[in-house]
């Protein structure tokens, strides 16, 4: 059973999980906004979402609790893929950003109540398949918004840092960029996606 708690400051539901985290461990991460209403207005939105996803990769004994792998975010909601580095390490990642965002965002816009759908979703990686499609799959969920030219200049996701346009603080976990000889071959990896291929990981996507 689990009952679920509303921090009343924050207007973030946190919710005991049924589902158990491994260590070292790799999940694709989901969450959106409560009714699917935007949770990131602007871009100073997007930079303090950032600012807490690097923030918060540390609890308070100087622990690294995840590594991101890769990360993007959308109006409405956001992905994260990651890997559990300690005990309860995914849940007290995301609940210390999403209670952090929640505080602020509720701030500035003058709102009350829960800014997020419930707790946040998370499906298991746990075939080597999927690992590297998962990355392509959030690398490539702005492509509603800026269209494939505008993919590799997004800075709100990762896919800038695996092309090496930019260096991220957030991004702890290279395995996928490694597996590549070049930034130019991951972005041929994303640039030849081609319909049908995301039923490779149809049972770890989230939307």
């Amino acid at each position: 059973f689990y009952f679920p708690a509303l921090n009343i400051e924050s207007g973030t539901r946190i919710s005991m999980r049924k589902e158990k985290f491994g260590n070292g461990e790799r999940y694709h991460i989901f969450n959106r906004g409560t009714g699917k209403i935007d949770i990131f207005r602007d871009d100073d939105d997007r930079r303090r979402f950032l600012c807490y996803l690097e923030e918060h990769l540390y609890n308070r004994k100087h622990q690294r609790v995840v590594e991101v792998t890769a990360f993007a975010l959308m109006p409405n909601h956001f992905h994260i893929a990651l890997l559990q580095c300690i005990d309860a390490g995914v849940s007290y990642y995301l609940n210390k950003v999403c209670q952090s965002y929640a505080l602020y965002f509720n701030a500035k816009y003058v709102r009350s109540g829960c800014l997020f759908s419930g707790r946040f979703q998370a499906r298991h990686i746990d075939k080597d398949a999927y690992f590297l499609h998962i990355t392509r799959y959030i690398h490539r969920n702005p492509l509603v918004l800026v269209g494939a030219d505008g993919l590799p200049n997004y800075h709100w996701s990762s896919y800038p840092t695996y092309l090496g346009r930019e260096k991220s603080e957030i991004v702890t976990d290279s395995s996928a960029m490694d597996m590549f000889a070049s930034p130019a071959a991951y972005k041929d990896f994303v640039d030849m996606w081609k319909a049908g291929e995301d039923d490779l990981i149809a049972d770890v996507l989230l939307d």
